[in-house]
Order: C-alpha cells, then sequence, then structure tokens
C-alpha cells in the first residue's frame, strides 16, 4: 500500500505553480498599460519616417507565447502624391515586451509580428541622382525632440515576423504591375543591417530567400540575395508586356535607316539600383522571357556603387539540351562616359534540334536531327553607345556545327525543302579601332531550296505578272549597306545544290570575300559549279557596297549544258512536254551603279552572249515562255499554233549594253526548220521601253504570199510588250513590188526570193570570241 505522505509534497508544489501562473495572468497584464506601448510606438515610427501610424481596431495584451501588446487593423500612411491612401496595413501588429523594464514601469519593444501585412510600393515621377529611383519607400524623419528620442530608444525592435503577407507594386501612373506573396518570414535587425529569410511566392512560384541588406549612414547600402526556386518562369513576369517590349524596341530603330550597330544614342543603365548587391540564384528551371527553358541554373552576380557603378556576372550555369552553357562578364563604370563591357562564355554537347526548340526560332513545320554545336565567345569592348561598343570590339566568337540534317516540311510535304549538313564552322575576330575578321565554311552533301512548286504554266506567269504592272525593276533596297564593314572570307562546298526552280547544281563551290577598304568590297572570288550536264563559272565584285550606290562587276560562263536537261528538272511532271536537245553555252559581263535592281540597269554596261544548238519544244513550253518570247514565236511562225513542237535548228545571241541600253543590230538569230529570223532594235533598260523588228525568210525560197514577219516589230514595255507593224518593213516590200500589190494579197514571189538571198544564216558572223566575253574566266581545258 502506497504512503499517501509520499503524494503531499508534489501536490503542493503543483498547487504553488498553479496559483503564481493565475496570479501572474490577474497581476502582470496590470503591469502593462497597453494604451501607452501603442502610443510609444506611434510616435517612434512618426519620428523615424514622418508618416502617420494609425490603430483603427482593439488594442489587447497577451502572454503566449510571449508578453505582448496586439493591436489590430493598423495603416502606415503613405506619401502624398502616391496611389494608396496607406503604404502598409495590417490585420494584426503584436509588440513584444521585454520583462526587466516591465518591473520598473518602463516600456521596451524588442520584437514585432505582422499578420495580414500589405505592403504598396510605387516609384515617383523623379529619380535622384544620389539614390537613384525615388518612391514612396523614401521616408523622411521628423525633427527630433527629447520624447522622440526616448520613444526610439524604447521601440528597438530586433526581429519582425511576418505571416501571410503580401507586396503590391505599382509603375509611375498608378498601374499595378507585380503582386508578390510571403507565407512566412523573419527578419533579425543588428545596428544598421537586418539578416532576412523566408518564402517568396511571386507568379504562384515558391522561393526561399535568405540575405541580409545593410543601410549604414552616409554610405552606399548593402545588399547579399540568395534565392532558391525549384521554377523561375520570367516568361510569366514579362507576357503582358511583350508588346510594349515591341514598341519599345520599335522605338529604338536608328535614324537615318541605319542598322543596330551603327547607333549613336548612349545606352540607358538607369534600371540598375544604386547600391551594392551580391546575389545567388539556383532553381531547377528557368523559363526566360521568349520561352525558352534553361535546367539547373545556377547563376551569381555582384552590383557595386564604386568606380561609377560594376555589374558583374561572376558565374552562370545552365544546361542546355544535352550539353551545358558558362559565362561570366562585367559591366565597369556603367554611369561614366566610357563604360567598359567583357563576355566569356563557352555551349557545347547540344544540337541544332534544341536551338530550333527556342521559341523565336521555332518552325511548326521544320524537323531538326543531328548537329552537335559548339561555342566559345571571349569579347571585351568601351563605350556609350552600340557604334563606339562595336568599333572598340575585341576578342573572338568561334562556333561549329557537326553533321545533321533540317527538313523544312512547308505547304508541300511531298517536296520539302531540306539541309544535308556535313559541318559548319565560323569565327569571327575583332580588334579594337580595326574591320572585324569573319570566316565561314560550310559543307554540305545536300541542299534542296525546291518546294515542288512551279510557275510552269502560261496562267501563273500572268497571275505573278498582271498587266496593269508596268515596272519589270524594282525600287526596293538590295542591303548591301546593311551589311558591316568587315574582312574575312566565306566559303561553300555543297555536293548537290537544288534551286527553288528546281534547277540542281552538282559540285557547287563558292569561295567569297570581304575587305573594309574603299567604303566596303565584296568578291565572288570562285564560282563553280555542274549545270544542266555542263559547267558553269563565274566571279564578280561589288564595291564601296556601304555606301548609297555600291559598284557591281560580274562576269559567267556556262558551257556544254543541255536545255532539255534544265527543263526536265524544273518540270518533273512533265506538264510542258518533252523537250529534246539543246546543246548550249552562254556568256557575260556587266558592270554597274546603285542599289536598286532599277539604279543598277540604268546604267547597267556590258556585253551578253549565247548559243544554242538544234533543239525541240514543245507547244506548252512556247505557250509558257512569256509574253516577249511568245510574241517573237508567234510573229517568225504564224502557222506555230497548227504544230505540238517548234523546231529550232540554232539560236544565237550578241546583245551589247552601253548605260541602259541594249542594242540589237541584225545580233540575234534564229533558225527553225522552216525560218531564218533575224532581230534588230533597241530595249531602254532604264525606261523599260522596247522596239525589237522582227525579219524573216523561208528556207524554201519561194513563198505564195506576203512576207508577214518581216513587217512585225515588237514594242512596248518589258512587261506588257504588244505587236505592232514595222513600218520600215512595209515601205520596202511596197517599194519593191509596188504599194498596190502589197495591200492586194498577191503573190509577192519576186520579194521573198530577196528575202532569202539576204537573210540566209542568221546563225553564222553573229558571235563573238568567247574569251572577250568573259574576261578568258573559262581555263582553256575546260573549253
Amino acid at each position: 500500500m502506497v504512503d499517501r505522505k509520499i503524494w503531499t509534497l508534489p501536490r503542493l508544489v503543483v498547487a504553488l505553480v498553479f496559483l503564481v501562473i493565475v496570479g501572474g495572468a490577474i497581476w502582470l497584464p496590470r503591469l502593462v498599460d497597453a494604451r501607452a506601448v501603442v502610443d510609444v510606438a506611434t510616435r517612434a515610427v512618426e519620428s523615424a519616417t514622418g508618416r502617420s501610424l494609425t490603430i483603427k481596431g482593439p488594442v489587447s495584451v497577451k502572454l503566449w507565447p510571449r508578453l505582448s501588446v496586439v493591436a489590430e487593423d493598423v495603416a502606415f500612411g503613405n506619401a502624398p502624391w502616391a496611389t494608396d491612401p496607406e503604404m502598409a496595413t495590417a490585420q494584426r501588429v503584436a509588440l513584444s515586451l521585454d520583462w526587466g523594464p516591465l518591473l520598473h514601469q518602463a516600456i521596451s519593444i524588442n520584437q514585432a509580428e505582422l499578420d495580414g501585412l500589405v505592403l504598396n510600393l510605387q516609384p515617383g515621377a523623379q529619380a535622384s541622382a544620389k539614390n537613384g529611383v525615388v518612391g514612396n519607400w523614401t521616408l523622411v524623419p521628423a525633427t527630433d525632440t527629447a520624447s522622440d528620442s526616448n520613444d526610439r530608444s524604447a521601440f528597438a525592435i530586433e526581429k519582425v515576423q511576418l505571416n501571410n503577407a503580401s507586396v503590391r507594386v505599382r509603375d509611375r501612373d498608378g498601374q499595378l504591375t507585380q503582386s508578390l506573396g510571403i507565407d512566412n518570414a523573419s527578419a533579425t535587425f543588428a545596428g544598421d543591417a537586418v539578416a532576412f529569410k523566408g518564402q517568396l511566392v511571386w507568379q504562384q512560384q515558391t522561393m526561399d530567400l535568405n540575405g541580409r541588406f545593410e543601410y549604414p549612414e552616409q554610405k552606399a547600402n548593402n545588399l547579399t540575395l540568395s534565392v532558391k526556386t525549384r521554377v523561375l518562369d520570367l516568361s510569366q513576369r514579362f507576357a503582358s508586356t511583350r508588346v510594349n517590349t515591341q514598341i519599345n524596341a520599335a522605338s529604338r530603330e536608328v535614324p537615318g535607316g541605319k542598322s543596330w550597330w551603327q547607333d549613336d544614342r548612349p545606352l540607358d543603365f538607369s534600371v540598375l539600383p544604386q547600391m551594392n548587391l551580391q546575389l545567388d540564384l539556383v532553381t531547377d528551371q528557368l523559363l526566360l522571357p521568349n520561352g525558352a527553358a534553361l535546367p539547373s541554373v545556377a547563376l551569381s552576380a555582384s552590383l557595386n556603387e564604386a568606380a561609377s557603378g560594376s555589374l558583374t556576372l561572376q558565374r552562370f550555369e545552365s544546361g542546355f539540351g544535352q550539353g551545358r552553357i558558362t559565362a561570366t562578364g562585367a559591366i565597369t563604370g556603367y554611369n561614366s562616359k566610357t563604360p567598359t563591357m567583357n563576355l566569356k562564355a563557352k555551349a557545347d554537347g547540344f544540337d541544332l534540334a534544341k536551338i530550333f526548340s527556342l521559341p523565336a526560332l521555332k518552325l511548326p513545320k521544320l524537323t531538326v536531327q543531328g548537329g552537335t554545336v559548339q561555342v566559345d565567345v571571349d569579347l571585351a569592348a568601351n563605350g556609350q553607345s552600340p557604334r563606339l561598343l562595336m568599333t572598340s570590339l575585341t576578342g573572338y566568337a568561334r562556333a561549329s556545327i557537326g553533321a545533321g540534317t533540317l527538313v523544312d516540311n512547308g505547304d508541300n510535304p511531298s517536296s520539302p525543302r531540306s539541309i544535308a549538313l556535313q559541318s559548319l564552322t565560323g569565327q569571327a575576330d575583332f580588334k579594337s579601332g580595326a574591320a572585324p575578321h569573319l570566316t565561314l565554311d560550310l559543307n554540305a552533301s545536300r541542299i534542296n531550296l525546291d518546294d515542288g512548286v512551279h510557275a510552269t504554266t502560261a496562267a501563273a506567269e500572268v497571275q505573278k505578272n498582271p498587266k496593269n504592272q508596268r515596272w519589270l525593276f524594282g525600287t526596293d533596297s538590295l542591303g548591301f549597306n546593311q551589311i558591316p564593314l568587315m574582312n574575312g572570307h566565306i566559303g561553300l562546298n555543297v555536293t548537290t545544290l537544288v534551286l527553288p526552280d528546281g534547277v540542281a547544281l552538282p559540285n557547287f563551290l563558292l569561295k567569297a570575300s570581304l575587305q573594309d577598304t574603299a567604303g566596303g568590297i565584296m568578291k565572288i572570288d570562285e564560282f563553280k559549279s555542274g549545270f544542266g550536264q555542263g559547267l558553269l563559272m563565274a566571279d564578280g565584285v561589288i564595291s564601296q557596297y556601304t555606301s548609297a550606290s555600291p559598284s557591281l562587276r560580274l562576269r559567267g560562263h556556262a558551257r556544254d549544258f543541255r536545255l532539255d536537261h534544265l527543263i526536265s528538272q524544273i518540270d518533273q511532271k512533265r506538264s510542258l512536254g518533252q523537250v529534246q536537245g539543246g546543246e548550249g553555252e552562254f556568256a557575260f559581263h556587266f558592270e554597274g551603279q546603285g542599289n536598286t535592281l532599277r539604279s543598277l540597269v540604268s546604267g547597267l554596261n556590258g556585253e551578253f552572249q549565247l548559243s544554242l544548238n538544234k533543239v525541240t519544244l514543245p507547244k506548252a513550253l512556247v505557250d509558257s515562255s512569256g509574253d516577249f518570247l511568245l510574241s517573237v514565236f508567234n510573229a517568225v511562225n504564224p502557222v506555230r499554233s497548227s504544230s505540238n513542237v517548234t523546231q529550232l535548228d540554232c539560236a544565237v545571241a550578241y546583245l551589247p549594253v552601253k548605260n541602259g541600253r541594249l542594242n540589237i543590230d541584225n545580233s540575234v538569230g534564229i533558225e527553225t526548220d522552216q525560218l531564218d529570223v533575224s532581230l534588230n532594235g533597241q530595249v531602254d533598260l532604264k525606261q523599260e521601253q522596247m522596239s525589237i523588228n522582227i525579219q524573216s525568210a523561208q528556207k524554201s525560197g519561194l513563198t505564195t504570199g506576203v512576207n508577214a514577219s518581216g513587217l512585225v516589230v515588237v514594242q512596248g514595255t518589258l512587261l506588257n510588250p504588244s505587236l505592232g507593224v514595222n513600218k520600215t518593213g512595209v515601205v520596202k516590200q511596197a517599194a519593191t513590188v509596188g504599194l498596190a500589190v502589197v495591200t492586194s494579197g498577191i503573190s509577192l514571189a519576186a520579194q521573198n526570193v530577196l528575202s532569202v538571198a539576204t537573210r540566209k544564216n542568221p546563225c553564222q558572223n553573229v558571235l563573238k570570241p568567247w574569251p572577250s566575253i568573259d574576261g578568258a574566266l573559262m581555263p582553256q581545258a575546260n573549253r
């Protein structure tokens, strides 16, 4: 049996503790004057900030979990110009008290806990040169009194706890731009510094924050911030402002039609805060404003107010596809007249498919496979404007892409455009005060630019060039002046290049170079390719390409090509019929000046020469050859419509052009199975007007009617030619046999005999030596 005396002592202890607690609960609140505590806090806040602190709800004293005065429905005044009437409101504010001072009838507030806080932030209309952007958070302390000083000493907050708080940010016009939530956060004060940690909710994304803010008097503020989050979605932040961003980008267009790299206007760094900052960010996934996703991102960056301000990217690492991106960089002296910038970045291990998955480059019908990418950048520059930055740029940028394929199904999936890439390497080297040097080499087994849709009918040609269209050569800029001055070499080596019209160029080779002298020089050093089972070669130069009127020199030569082979590539479905034969050769050299096609041809000088051997042309092909050629065929062969083919024994042309005027002095000859045809006249390329006489004679030597084709002239514009009467031919025939005979339709045998005698073999004695046309471009071994 348990002795009852054993339980007597514990019972007494418990009873005494209970009496102490009950007595304390009754007596301690009487030591606390809740209204006095509130008055101390109110005066301290108003003295330190110059703003009012208003308590609209009840005030009470609580013992648990600590002795505190609790006020409800508390409001903190705002700047008079701000949109919201209060800068902050709280559903509940608990001010914790020290026990020791209470025993001496004094008040000391050491902690504050705020529930349901709403903080409204808004920048002002003006900025301060010292403090940067000024907002409603800029507080001006009231004039000190002895009472204010005592109140602030009593209001010595050491820790602040926030629960279920929110921050609303407005722009200068009062429009709400951001909203942040704070589930749970605390701040600990020590001297002129506060350490904080907690969870921030932004755009429904939870972030863990940890940092320290120092605000020493007469010195720059210092902020250290660490952010960890699973997903950081910047695309949501900028989704509503993308239109405005585009408008702002458009307003940044350089006056005078110059490119962005020619802009002399200074860059704006005012968005950077005037303080010292250290930011560390770690996130599993970063979604950029353009929608691109970067996994496993780690970023460290800092701001330093000293030395006119510096922004340093200490570390950036991110996954990208199967590869990795790393970068470091800095902008030093961004508040000075000559800020300095540098960037080092590397990216490797990812392929082209990842690049074309980026929203800015993504094409819904593009399929990409392979193509491993490597990028290495080391650049530095100084200056306030893009132009100064570009002219002072030093360093290099290198990139390479391995074997891969790109297929664009476009509007015709049965004939997609595609690139079978073998390799692409490029490097740009920069030196301050000198033009950049570019090296680019592309190797591909096949590049197909043909989508399988060709304008092979006369109806399509009419639709392409409507009758009401006056000009063939446009006035749109050729864009040469948009190319920066640079030095370098460009090489393309493609086993098979298929042009948009279906013509295949096997063994395509292009070597070009750029020079920064004389306003910019672009040279086609070597152009060589197969062409219709023959060989095509060309070269040329564009001088002063950065000027308003660049100069162009171009020459070329194609030999041993076959017309039937070229037409079969263009007309793979044989909708134009079967072409047979047509071995040919052409060459040219031209010089012109201008930045539009019209200005270029208006003063064109040079020569063009063509020779074509026996070929059979189907009627459908002739019908689709365009208004000018169709007029010629109809003129030389009025009964062509009754035949399914046109037989050409030969066709030659020597066309010299001087100052935009093309003179034809019986230098175009055509022989068919029935006719000998020659052309003479003029073409004004500047006005796009022509007047070409067509003279023909039948090979039989005698006819039974007037030689009507000798009376025909093709005249009008290049786009809309028309048939007319060759008045010179009428007079000549009338003088020979009498006007009445000509107009009566009586047989003119003698006139046609004369025609045969004077127009025999029009393909002979027309062509010039080929080296005089191409400038000996094509080696004799290939001739």
